[in-house]
């Protein structure tokens, strides 16, 4: 699956979270709601004064008897509001996420552009046809004279070896314009 599938996958099973939390929050109300409703009503008694102290005592003992009911309830609303809250936020994390994965492969495809450009100019050099071609043409006036062919180059194996191939190659469009070079 590609990161774009997967997001659409995590997005619709966020809408199914937040579905069955609020299903089972309806649910948790819908089954505590007479003792809600009486905690509610001897509540407003108590806060208006209009209340007896028998009521107080009903209140007490429901408030008792209804308080894990009331905390679970109030624990699923919390979770669905926070479920609410995490999807918006995720939403914003997968929109940025994307647009650093873009830069990311801009930024990689204009390195691996510089890494070919890098890698041409280190390449093994050497004359091309067109290049010994015209080096025959060029040297002709020059039928007669000795050419002297030295190599320098660093003291690694590897680049030395990359010099005396050009070298090399030097002398051979030299012998195929009729002149023998001398090695110094």
């Amino acid at each position: 699956m590609s990161i774009a599938d997967l997001e659409v996958a995590l997005n619709a099973l966020r809408r199914w979270l937040v579905f069955w939390t609020l299903a089972v929050s309806a649910g948790l109300i819908l089954e505590y709601r007479r003792q809600l409703w009486k905690i509610a009503l001897l509540s407003a008694k108590i806060v208006l004064l209009r209340s007896t102290s028998l009521e107080r005592c009903v209140w007490r003992k429901a408030c008792v008897h209804t308080f894990g009911a009331i905390l679970v309830t109030a624990g699923v609303l919390g979770e669905l509001w926070i479920e609410f809250r995490e999807s918006g936020t995720e939403k914003s994390l997968s929109a940025a996420n994307a647009s650093v994965i873009g830069d990311l492969n801009h930024e990689t495809a204009l390195l691996e552009n510089e890494n070919l450009k890098l890698r041409l100019s280190l390449a093994g050099r050497s004359l091309t046809k067109q290049q010994r071609d015209r080096l025959k043409v060029d040297l002709r006036p020059y039928a007669g004279v000795a050419v002297d062919v030295f190599a320098i180059g660093p003291e690694e194996r590897s680049s030395r070896q990359e010099v005396i191939a050009f070298a090399k190659d030097i002398e051979s469009a030299l012998a195929g314009c009729g002149k023998k070079p001398n090695w110094l």
